[in-house]
This record gives structure tokens, sequence and C-alpha cells, in this order.
């Protein structure tokens, strides 16, 4: 039987089983719903770890049926390369920290407001935040995509090359033992992965409605500051006229207030332009 074949049919099989299973068990709910995050929105890291354990799973699947026709089952192993298994601890580290920042913005946001706010789930929530387009959502799904396509025309070779082969035991290697023969990714496009989870969990970190709060009440204590130079210029404005006026005037005196008017004045400036950039439409 063709080895691309069987990978097909692995895949056919645990989707089949996987429709049976909630068709029995909870009839009333979709398979879209693993995609949907505590926001009640389309999850990326959910996405991601939903895809990996299809893929994997299947991969399993048709080796089994793979050594079933050859009249090898006592072979069989379930078996894992240290790349898989990184893939594994990425998707599923990411889905699960991502959850809990998830529900910690929502308990958040209740706490903020008590008028609920209509959701949408949409396939645009995969690449997009509140704010529109999300490059790090974008990079995390055009890695996954990628990673789970070099990693399914690997399973096909490492399907292929089981069955053209006289010693099968050799692709079912012990636990670290590791022949190289086994379905895997290179190490450094793992790393690369990584990198991308970690900006999109970092990015997660800092929800829109925390960043605005952030910014009105760094725009108050920019104000304050203002009122606090202007008050102290006046002060100091005033006790420059009195030297001024006094009939013994010390020269030394009246210099150093006018250097410090002038220095208070330009952290006056400096402020004023901070503030109003934050005020300006391209920042607020």
């Amino acid at each position: 039987m063709n080895a691309f074949l069987i990978g097909v049919l692995g895949l056919v099989i645990v989707f089949s089983l996987a429709w049976l299973i909630r068709k029995i068990f909870a009839p009333q709910h979709k398979f879209s719903e693993f995609l949907v995050g505590d926001n009640e929105k389309y999850s990326l890291s959910r996405l991601q770890a939903t895809l990996w354990a299809f893929v994997i799973v299947s991969y399993q699947v048709s080796t089994i049926i793979l050594l079933f026709s050859m009249g090898e089952m006592d072979k069989f192993e379930l078996v894992f390369s240290d790349q898989t298994i990184w893939l594994l601890g990425l998707s599923m580290g990411s889905y699960v920290i991502s959850k809990g920042i998830g529900v910690s913005q929502i308990n958040d946001a209740n706490e903020e407001t008590s008028q609920a706010t209509p959701v949408k789930k949409k396939i645009s929530n995969f690449i997009t935040g509140q704010n529109g387009l999300d490059l790090s959502r974008f990079q995390m799904l055009v890695w996954t995509i990628i990673a789970i396509s070099i990693f399914v025309v690997d399973y096909f070779g490492y399907l292929q090359s089981i069955s053209q082969t006289n010693d099968v035991a050799q692709y079912f290697p012990k636990f670290g033992d590791e022949t190289g023969l086994l379905p895997s990714i290179d190490m450094s496009f793992i790393v690369l992965m990584g990198l991308s989870q970690g900006t999109y969990i970092g990015r997660k970190l800092v929800p829109a409605h925390k960043a605005k709060q952030f910014t009105t009440e760094y725009k108050e204590e920019l104000t304050m500051r203002v009122d606090a130079y202007t008050t102290s210029i006046s002060s100091k404005e005033a006790e420059l006229e009195i030297i001024k006026n006094a009939p013994t005037a010390d020269v030394a005196e009246k210099k150093r207030i006018e250097n410090e008017i002038e220095k208070i004045k330009k952290q006056k400036t400096k402020t004023e332009r901070e503030l109003a950039d934050l005020k300006s439409p391209d920042t607020a």
C-alpha cells in the first residue's frame, strides 16, 4: 500500500474518530469551539495546539496502519523525536500561558466596566488584535503553518522509508537512542518558533485597555508637573523681584535665581511638549 495514501488515511481516521467522539459525548457542541478562547474570540494558541495534536496523533495512527499491512505490528513503539516533544511543549505551553493571561484580563476588564461588550468570532481573530493587524500573531501563524507542513512531509517520508526497509525495528528506537530517522524539524527552526511564541505571549501581557489606562495616568502626572513648574517659576520670579528692589542687591544671589528660573522654564517646556505628543491623535 502506498505510504502517502496511508498517511492521508491516518489523517482521515483521526478526524473521523474525533467527530464520532464529539457526536456521542457532546452533540450540541461544534469542533470550532476548540479554537475559541476565554474572551469568546478565536485563539491562535488554541489553533496551534489543536493542529499539532491532530497531526502528531495522525502520524502514529498512519504508522500503525502501515505496520499492520506489512505484518510487522510487533515492531511498533510509541516514540517521538526530541524535536517533536519540543513542538508539543511549545504549543501546549503557549496555550496554557495564553489561557491564564486571557482569564486575568477578562477579570480585570470586568472590574473596570459593568457593561459587557458583545464579541464576534471571526477568522481574522487569528491575526488581528484590538488595534488591527498584529505582527506577533501574524508571524506565529505563518511559522506554525510552515512547521506543520515540514513535519507532515517528513512523516510521509518516514512512512515511505519503513515500507521499503527490511529492518523495521531501527525506525522505533528506545528513548534516548534516537537515530535521526523519526519525523522531526530542525532544532534551529524550533528555536525560531520559540522566539515567535515569546513575542506573541509578551504582546498579550500588555492588553490595550491597560495601555490606555497607563497613558491616561501618565498624562495626569505630566499635567501636575507643568502646574508645579508654573508655581515654582512664579515663586522664583517674586523672590527675584524682592532682591532687585532691595537697597543692597546681592548680584550673586540675583544671578543664581535667574539661572534657576531658566532651568525650570526649560523643564516645563520639555514636559509640555511630551504632554502635547501624548494628546495628539496619533498617540491618543
